[in-house]
């Protein structure tokens, strides 16, 4: 599968046991998956390696991206969870929407902006009921990426021309590292923890 990671400060900031998140994602994606990053952020593209994409437009980085690809998918928040990836991508060759997005049930008090849907499961409005992004995406080559002005702003417009379908995801998400697997690194005689698998 072809995946780019939209990557932020808050990737490098993010931990697993001592290793940024991004990295630590990046190698275990790439385990099963061609992967991509884009970033504007020097500190960011400092750090990663032959998988950073050299331009810093992200209109031009869309369009470049997509060609000859039929999809492709776009993470644009990394977390630890058990998302299957796979599955998610099965899901979307099996429906005729341009693009499909991960949505979880919203964990109570949160203000996350979340989506409403038809029987069909196909995204109509956005409401604070339910179900909310989890910043997962997949999009056909024949989205139209070079007028882009916000991700979010097309993600609305592509649910407005109800071209946009979810995948719910019921597993966990945004756990941290140290709940998962039960390890308190506030206590530096802990022996660390140096794998959490990706479900591909």
């Amino acid at each position: 599968m072809e995946i780019l990671i939209l990557a932020n400060q808050t990737d490098l900031k993010k931990k697993v046991g001592k290793e940024p998140l991004l990295l630590h994602m990046l190698e275990e994606f790439k385990k099963n998956h061609n992967v991509s990053v884009f970033s504007k952020y020097s500190d960011v593209r400092d750090v990663v390696d032959d998988s950073l994409l050299p331009d810093i437009d992200l209109n031009t980085t869309l369009e470049k991206y997509k060609e000859g690809k039929e999809s492709f998918m776009i993470i644009t928040k990394l977390v630890i969870s058990n998302i299957d990836y796979d599955k998610f991508k099965i899901y979307h060759d099996n429906h005729d929407k341009k693009c499909s997005i991960v949505l979880r049930n919203l964990v109570k008090g949160r203000t996350t902006p979340v989506y409403k849907l038809d029987e069909k499961k196909v995204v109509i409005d956005v409401n604070r009921k339910r179900y909310a992004n989890c910043g997962i995406y997949i999009f056909d080559s024949t989205v139209d990426f070079s007028e882009l002005k916000t991700l979010a702003a097309l993600i609305n417009d592509l649910m407005e021309a109800k071209e946009l379908k979810a995948f719910i995801h019921a597993g966990y998400y945004e756990k941290n590292y140290e709940q998962l697997k039960g390890i308190d690194y506030r206590n530096k005689e802990k022996e660390e923890i140096k794998d959490v698998s990706v479900t591909a």
